[in-house]
């Protein structure tokens, strides 16, 4: 009989951005056969509050002023750790191996480039391939787009008549836009007088022209009213609230940014725009505008090809599968002897408290503590532990001769670990001793060849010195060895046209 695996979502908030809206869907989601979930949260209030209640979800609150003993406490307890956060805080997933968790999973939610918790974590999921190509090392990660539940989100019949026309654009206080449908909408009243613009999650004076919803939460209500999204956003892994909308039969327009390619063909079942060009978005704007006062045809052939994609791409059912194949694929694969889990797990108590405030980024309290440590501890893995997470605690401050001091003493104690390597490595080109750095970033290399982003750490010292031809080869390297890394072939395209400016 297959083993019910228990399953903690890691969460730090309730508030109704994309990853913590995840975590709560994941947990109502996942088959109860195989799958014993709970949810864990570090703030009670917010409002996915009233989802974990009505989903009647196993949840824990860690209400500790120190988080990291009460989740090392209560991560014994599970087979899979699965953080849903959007700041890379490490905090769950020192926790995670200082319990000894078998599996640890971070869902990547924003586009940046490499994770800080490779080195902690068993594997990455990233909401989109856009977010993926940026991974620095892919094999480490797969893609499971957040879908969405096709019950609540049903596309309704639409009204063909269009009189009146509404525009829509939904905001969270963390999302920063280009522009702003607010902001642009007189620019298109001058050509049209039958459009109206909603900007729901945001209150403001209302107009027979604007109307300021606030936050909403029937979602599926008010775009089963609307005819247009406008999502002009600056950055952008995948956006929820568009797939949300093309389900609904409203048309999007949004930024060519991140995952809004994977989610919409340009002219086939949306818009996409180029947000640094002010007119291109009030012409594509006005175009779409024309083709509702037109009832053009295209209408419903944008949204009939914008619900297929989201039957056959989006369903949340259908990703709710790939996550739990790949929770039993993982769980059951030969486990692979970690060495920082092992340091990690005989972390002692001070050590512990000093690693949660350097996680709060209280990275002098940190230090403070880990030096008195530094004094009391005198095994070999806790010496390692307290150089290195000292050394980290004086980069983040940017002194970087103390992060070296302290970071060589870690590499000498061990001097296989490559986040150490790394870390150091970084801390010389922060000094500019740059000799040194590429030292150690090649030594890294040696040690870990799939290491992508010690490679691109040497092409910045290489540029910096204007050696061009150095960084040529590095990223002729680079690419060679890691061919999925799409990034890398641009770069090189980048090198070799400073090349040809030189010649």
């Amino acid at each position: 009989m297959k083993k019910r695996l228990k399953v903690a979502h890691v969460s730090f908030k309730l508030t109704p951005g994309g990853a913590e809206k995840m975590a709560v869907d994941y947990c109502h989601f996942l088959n109860p056969e195989y799958f014993d979930s709970h949810l864990i949260i570090t703030h009670k209030e917010g409002l996915l509050k009233n989802d974990v209640l009505n989903y009647n979800l196993n949840y824990h609150f860690i209400e500790d002023d120190f988080k990291l003993p009460s989740l090392i406490k209560l991560f014994h307890n599970f087979d899979i750790i699965h953080g849903h956060t959007v700041n890379e805080n490490p905090l769950i997933y020192l926790a995670a191996n200082m319990a000894n968790t078998p599996i640890i999973l971070e869902t990547v939610h924003i586009t940046y480039q490499g994770s800080n918790n490779y080195d902690m974590v068993t594997h990455s999921i990233c909401v989109s391939q856009s977010v993926k190509d940026l991974q620095t090392i892919p094999n480490k990660c797969s893609v499971i787009y957040n879908g969405i539940d096709l019950q609540y989100f049903s596309s309704p019949h639409k009204n063909n008549d269009f009189s009146k026309i509404v525009l829509a654009e939904i905001r969270r206080a963390d999302k920063v836009m280009d522009y702003k449908l607010d902001k642009i909408l007189p620019q298109l009243l001058k050509k049209y007088n039958n459009i109206e613009a909603w900007i729901i999650g945001e209150d403001g004076p209302s107009t027979d022209k604007i109307k300021y919803l606030g936050y909403q939460d029937n979602i599926p209500r008010l775009l089963s009213q609307v005819d247009i999204l406008v999502n002009l956003s600056s950055s952008e892994a995948l956006s929820t609230v568009v797939i949300e909308a093309m389900a609904m039969g409203v048309v999007p327009i949004a930024s060519n940014v991140g995952g809004m390619t994977e989610i919409i063909d340009h002219q086939k079942d949306g818009l996409i725009v180029d947000t640094k060009n002010y007119d291109l978005i009030i012409e594509n704007i006005n175009y779409l505008i024309g083709l509702f006062n037109n009832n053009s045809p295209l209408i419903n052939k944008f949204r009939e090809k914008a619900l297929h994609k989201v039957k056959t791409r989006f369903d949340k059912n259908n990703n709710i599968k790939k996550l739990e194949s790949l929770y039993s694929n993982l769980y059951h694969q030969p486990k692979r002897e970690n060495r920082l889990k092992s340091i990690l797990k005989e972390a002692k108590i001070e050590v512990i408290y000093g690693l949660e405030l350097f996680c709060l980024q209280a990275y002098k309290e940190s230090i403070k503590l880990l030096n008195e440590s530094l004094l009391k501890y005198h095994e070999q893995n806790q010496q390692f532990l307290i150089n290195h997470f000292l050394g980290k605690n004086f980069l983040m401050l940017q002194n970087y001769p103390k992060a070296i001091e302290y970071l060589t003493k870690a590499d000498r104690i061990i001097p296989d670990n490559y986040k150490t390597k790394f870390l150091l490595g970084e801390s010389y080109y922060k000094n500019q001793e740059y000799l040194q750095a590429i030292i150690k970033f090649e030594e890294l290399i040696n040690l870990k060849p799939e290491n992508i982003l010690a490679y691109l750490s040497l092409v910045n010292i290489y540029i910096e010195q204007k050696n061009y031809s150095a960084a040529q080869t590095c990223l002729r390297k680079l690419t060679l060895n890691h061919s999925q890394y799409q990034p890398g072939f641009k770069y090189l395209s980048y090198i070799n046209s400073l090349i040809k400016t030189q010649v």
